[in-house]
């Protein structure tokens, strides 16, 4: 409501009031008019701007503001009443307009200054950017703060990037260098504050140096009269096929100890393996080649080894072995000398790709015994002997192609047996088990696997547990866990001890074992035999016998074409004259779960179209429940695959019994004929 409405109002009021009694009509001739006006301003602190304002007076009826800042004026405001504004920062001419009880307006300006406070509590994180030597990241946070402003300090007409608190802000440089880098905190108005950070942008080397990138530097050393600089591999062969190397030459007269080095951005880790390798190219046979590994800080702390090269004119690649060097200290600087001890004679030599060494496969659980690129240093001791042979048994729980073989001699100890160490501990956190394949001669043979500390003899676990079959594979677990000695096992335990027929002399006797390993361990679960039965894995026990007349074997798959490229299989044999039922058996530990799906499937390989193949699931304990059905091949020398259906079965047409145990029967109903079958996948199918 605007001052002259007020004005009205008051007249209409003294107008009625003048009809009923002219004699109570006040003078508003003599009204005072609006007087000692004022504005009080409370601004905020948080630099929002905004400003509560209190006009003042006396005689006043109502008051109204103009802000000043070019926006509309505030409407009536009654004596006492407050309004709030929000500027931005800037000085203002605030006036107030003042009206009395006859409408007679007074005006009063004040100068109003609005003025942000500077950013307070300014922080600056400043990180390199993952995978990139040459950017960086940056976050702020501040108080009072509206935005920030990064000024990176390569480009100094470069506008500032903007951005607020909780994004983060990248810059790539350009190359390396030293960069001021300004994160300025902005109020909103003038006042600012902000911090100045220095930034090293470097491009350290790191191991593997195979200086294949053309965009960078590698800043060799040079000294004694030696050169080093990365050119394009002059002689690529088989032995190195990088497009560029290093070259170093030795010019005519150089110092015996001429060479250049280069530092890494890290001390070198040795953790893993205390030898490095070097790719070499020399014009002579029998060059000594030296890879010394300096301290950064002080050059009196180094290793280094000297090999001898073998061929000329072409690369080889050459180990360095500091294994037995201290290796606790901090080593950053790769120093390489060729022919050292002899004066240049103006040779060139080419290194290339230096890095810590392969260490190739280190033995570990479970030592199956199948590697080629292991050796297994077994200690014999007490009349036992060891050796690495062609499994004499490939069948049942055992078809592995190489095994171990203890003979324990006449007259040997009780003790006799064998041993080795592992680089490093047992795990017992993960499995408190271990267990081992054996064949043995006899049933009840005792058989101990001792675990005892890699350096001292004096700790140590030894369990022992009996043979129950023959002439046969069978698994033997041990378990560690509450063994007296330890029963916690919280000591460490880096060697195994293998015995046979532990307590009693040597007969001569030969024993035979195969996979030692951690129960459970392998991929986080224990290895089980289930479907889908692959025979592709080294750690599954598929449990196979045959009967009959019939030998079955896990091989190499004979004709890896066509529907069946898998790397293993199973070879049934039916020799000739073996009975009309020879078959193969495996069973598995839980029973097949027939509730969804009501078919196998198996991929069968057979010399003949026509041969009758029986898959029979059979139950666990009572070879009197089970189902047969039989399938014929289609092709033959070639894999197809046959499906079984077992729903309806006049035994079991609703399949509630349990089977565990699949058998295998290859022209099933006729006598063998000295014929070769495979199989594979036996598959649960809908």
């Amino acid at each position: 409501m605007k001052l002259n409405t007020i004005f009205y109002f008051f007249l209409l009021v003294l107008a009625i009031s003048a009809c009923e009694d002219e004699l109570m009509m006040p003078d508003l001739d003599s009204a005072a008019l609006p007087s000692e006006l004022s504005l009080d301003f409370q601004i905020t602190g948080d630099n929002t701007g905004t400003v509560t304002v209190r006009p003042g007076g006396q005689a006043v009826t109502a008051f109204s503001v103009d802000f000043g800042d070019g926006g509309a004026a505030s409407g009536n405001l009654a004596p006492g009443e407050t309004i709030t504004h929000v500027y931005d920062e800037g000085v203002y001419t605030v006036t107030l307009e003042a009206m009395n009880i006859n409408g007679q307006t007074t005006t009063y300006t004040e100068e109003l200054t609005v003025s942000f406070l500077a950013p307070e509590n300014l922080n600056v994180t400043v990180t390199p950017t993952a995978g990139n030597p040459f950017s960086i990241d940056v976050t702020a946070t501040a108080d009072l703060e509206t935005n920030f402003l990064a000024y990176f300090g390569e480009d100094p007409d470069a506008e500032p990037v903007s951005f607020q608190e909780g994004e983060t802000v990248s810059h790539e440089y350009g190359s390396v260098g030293l960069y001021e880098l300004v994160i300025e905190a902005r109020s909103g108005g003038a006042a600012t504050v902000s911090d100045t950070i220095e930034v090293n942008i470097t491009n350290p080397l790191y191991l593997p140096l195979t200086f294949e990138d053309a965009n960078r530097a590698y800043p060799f050393t040079n000294f004694g009269g030696a050169t080093a600089e990365v050119v394009a591999n002059p002689a690529a062969d088989d032995g190195n096929t990088s497009d560029r190397v290093v070259k170093l030459n030795k010019q005519d007269g150089s110092e015996v100890w001429a060479g250049a080095f280069v530092e890494v951005g890290e001390p070198i880790d040795f953790s893993q393996s205390q030898r490095m390798s070097m790719k070499v190219w020399v014009p002579q046979v029998g060059t000594p080649v030296t890879l010394k590994l300096e301290n950064a800080g002080d050059g009196a702390i180094f290793v280094d080894d000297t090999v001898y090269t073998s061929v000329a004119n072409q690369w080889e690649e050459v180990t360095f072995d500091f294994s037995e060097d201290d290796l606790t200290r901090e080593y950053s600087k790769v120093v390489v000398f060729f022919d050292i001890g002899n004066a240049g004679t103006g040779a060139d030599y080419y290194f290339d790709d230096v890095m810590m060494a392969d260490l190739g496969p280190t033995l570990s659980l479970p030592i199956t015994l199948e590697s080629t690129d292991l050796t297994y240093d077994w200690e014999e001791f007490g009349g036992a002997t060891f050796e690495l042979i062609d499994n004499p048994d490939a069948n049942g729980s055992n078809t592995s192609a190489k095994v171990g073989q203890v003979i324990k001699t006449e007259g040997a100890q009780t003790w006799g047996g064998i041993a080795i160490g592992l680089p490093a501990n047992i795990d017992f956190t993960a499995s408190t088990q271990l267990s081992m394949k054996v064949w043995s001669p006899a049933a009840g043979i005792p058989v101990m696997l001792k675990v005892e500390n890699a350096s001292d003899g004096d700790i140590f676990i030894e369990i022992t547990e009996n043979t129950t079959v023959a002439n046969a594979w069978e698994t033997l677990t041990f378990e560690y866990e509450g063994a007296e000695a330890d029963p916690n096992l919280t000591r460490e335990y880096g060697k195994i001890g293998v015995f046979f027929n532990f307590g009693n002399p040597g007969t001569g006797a030969t024993y035979y074992f195969d996979d030692i390993a951690q129960v459970g361990v392998g991929g986080g679960e224990e290895a089980v035999n289930e479907l889908p039965v692959g025979f592709e894995s080294e750690e599954i026990d598929y449990a196979l016998s045959a009967f009959g007349g019939a030998t079955v074997t896990i091989v190499d798959n004979p004709d890896a074409a066509g529907e069946n490229t898998s790397a293993r299989v199973g070879q049934f044999f039916k020799e000739a004259g073996a009975q009309t039922w020879a078959g193969a058996v495996t069973e598995f530990p839980t029973p097949i779960d027939f509730t969804t799906a009501r078919k196998l499937s198996m991929k069968v390989w057979s010399p003949a179209a026509g041969i009758p193949v029986m898959l029979k699931v059979e139950n666990g304990s009572d070879g009197d429940i089970f189902i047969e059905v039989t399938e014929n091949t289609t092709v033959a020398n070639a894999w197809e695959t046959l499906t079984f259906d077992y729903a309806g079965a006049e035994a079991d047409p609703e399949l509630t019994r349990d089977y565990s145990k699949v058998g295998v029967f290859f022209n099933f109903g006729n006598p063998g004929t000295g014929a070769t079958y495979y199989f594979d996948d036996i598959t649960q199918v809908p």
